[in-house]
């Protein structure tokens, strides 16, 4: 779709209503949304908030691949990245906002000095699959899971003795989406 400027003359009291006109009143719009060369861009209140972006039906569905790294449409809370302790404690939790497919998911974990360590990956409270390492240098896990919106994603991680340490946790996939910097006031929002 080409963004084509309308007139001021095409559209005075004297002037027509063309074809022309018609398709660039039909056109422009789309071209604007689109981002298309030469149309004018969006700024301030134009652009979408996430939660409306989803409220609209905007959910980005992907498939695993080692792509796009995903930066938007998750949230991640990192929390314990390293226990000496024998039971589980959570390293990351990462939930769907607004993605939905099959992400692939990495996390890194290894020991300090002699030990062990265990981490463990949790769709919606439920085991997935445990690794084990006794290596002192990181050790990078994947995992490929089906996501919906509000899915939550656990690696927690322990130690059978020693000290177990979590590192690199990222997702990727076939796409992504971009943050875009909008500017808004905000005593609009």
């Amino acid at each position: 779709m080409t963004y084509t400027p309308i007139l001021n003359a095409e559209v005075d009291a004297e002037s027509p209503i063309t074809d022309l006109l018609l398709t660039r009143l039909r056109d422009n719009p789309l071209a604007i949304a689109a981002g298309n060369a030469g149309a004018p861009r969006l700024y301030g209140l134009a652009m979408v908030p996430d939660s409306k972006a989803v409220a609209d039906g905007k959910v980005l569905t992907v498939s695993a691949s080692d792509t796009h790294t995903l930066s938007v449409g998750l949230t991640t809370v990192y929390t314990t990245l390293s226990t000496g302790l024998l039971s589980d404690v959570v390293a990351a939790i990462i939930t769907a906002n607004f993605i939905d497919g099959v992400i692939r998911f990495k996390a890194s974990h290894f020991t300090s000095g002699s030990g062990n360590s265990i981490i463990s990956f949790f769709k919606n409270n439920v085991l997935v699959s445990t690794f084990t390492t006794t290596s002192t240098s990181p050790v990078v896990r994947t995992i490929d899971s089906s996501v919906v919106i509000t899915d939550v994603f656990e690696w927690r991680h322990r130690t059978g003795f020693g000290t177990s340490n979590v590192s690199l946790i990222h997702e990727t996939a076939s796409d992504a989406y971009s943050r875009i910097g909008a500017l808004i006031k905000e005593s609009d929002l």
